[in-house]
This record gives C-alpha cells, structure tokens and sequence, in this order.
C-alpha cells in the first residue's frame, strides 16, 4: 500500500505459483509445469476507486475455456461498473456469481437499487475430430447473457424484480454435433425478491 501526496493512494498485490506434476504407471494427462500469474491493483484518486486485476497461465493453451482473464471495476461514490471478466450477483436462481466478459454496472443511489449486465458467459469450442473421446465434452456454443436487476432496499424492507436471458448461437461454431451429443440452450428468468421486517427480531423473506 503506498499513499501519495494530493489524495493518491495506490494499493494491490502480485502472486506467482507454480505446480509440479508426474504420473507413474500411466500416460501424463498434463504438462509436468504449470504456473499462475495473478495480481490486481487500485489507484484511489480523491475518493475515486479503479480496481484492475489480472491472471495469466500457460494453462490456457490446453483448456478450451480461458484461464487468461482481465477485470476493470472503477467505483464512485454509489455508481460502480464492470469491464471485462467479471461476475455479479442478481439472485441464487438467476445470474449468481457466473463469470462473464462483457459489461455491467450498479446504481445504489440512497435506497434504490438497479444492476444490469451484457456479456459472454461462455466462449464457442469447435468440435475437435482428432479427439473423438474429449470432444463432445468440450464442444461449446457462445453463450450470451444480458439482465437486468431494479428495486427499493432500506435495510429493513425489501423489494426487486429480476429479468435474465440467456441463449446460445448455434452459428458460433462451424459444425454442430449429433444432438444426443449437444444441442443450443436458451433460458428466460424472470424472479421477484422480497423481504419485510416483523418486530425487532424477526423478518419474513421470499423470492
């Protein structure tokens, strides 16, 4: 953590691991090296916040979904927003905590709440015919996902309404499997919160 002069402070931190593996008796499924490259840094500017973080493997080269990832989340006072790889939380029956690339942001002003989200939550994988074992576990269409998060909350009492829709495109990926292997999905949640403070000890909460 280093403070500057003129309301600048700067904070964050850097990580490198690494992982050693061998197999006796039977073939190595992975490389004998692997390393992780992690770190993430926030310039604070007069109370502005701009959080960057990163990671970064040789991992990547052999997974089909990336491991190589970014994250800008700037702050200020009650507006906070998402570039690059994130996740955000809507509920635990729609968009919860699933990592997407793609954009978003958070509107907290007083006791009003409102999120919205566009991204790509997974990335397209081609059909691999080398690999007729791996890859119709690895086939992936891109999927997208957009929503939209509205409502009151003053702490006691709550109320707001969800909207997510999520699809995949089946023209991400030049050749589809036999469907038994792998067929688009497409999914349309639409979910209400709610919770009411009963006394000082008790509250009645539904979704």
């Amino acid at each position: 953590s280093i403070k500057l002069n003129n309301g600048i402070k700067l904070s964050g931190s850097l990580g490198f691991n690494t992982i050693y593996y061998q197999a006796n008796g039977l073939p190595e499924r992975r490389d004998p090296f692997n390393w992780f490259f992690t770190g993430n840094l926030n310039v604070n500017i007069f109370g502005y916040n701009t959080p960057f973080s990163f990671s970064y493997s040789n991992v990547n080269r052999s997974f089909s979904q990336p491991f190589n990832q970014f994250s800008f989340s700037p702050r200020y006072k009650w507006v906070k927003t998402y570039i690059g790889y994130n996740s955000m939380n809507f509920s635990q029956y729609s968009l919860c905590g699933h990592v997407f690339l793609g954009g978003g942001i958070e509107l907290t002003p007083k006791n009003w709440r409102l999120s919205a989200m566009y991204g790509r939550l997974r990335k397209p994988v081609a059909y691999d015919f080398d690999d007729s074992l791996a890859a119709p576990l690895e086939t992936s269409y891109k999927r997208m996902g957009m929503g939209v998060k509205a409502g009151y909350d003053n702490g006691n009492d709550r109320l707001q309404m969800i909207v997510f829709h999520a699809y995949d495109d089946k023209n991400s990926i030049p050749f589809a499997p036999p469907a038994e292997m792998l067929t688009p999905k497409e999914n349309l949640v639409i979910g209400g919160l709610g919770r009411k403070k009963i006394g000082k000890h008790f509250f009645l909460e539904a979704e």
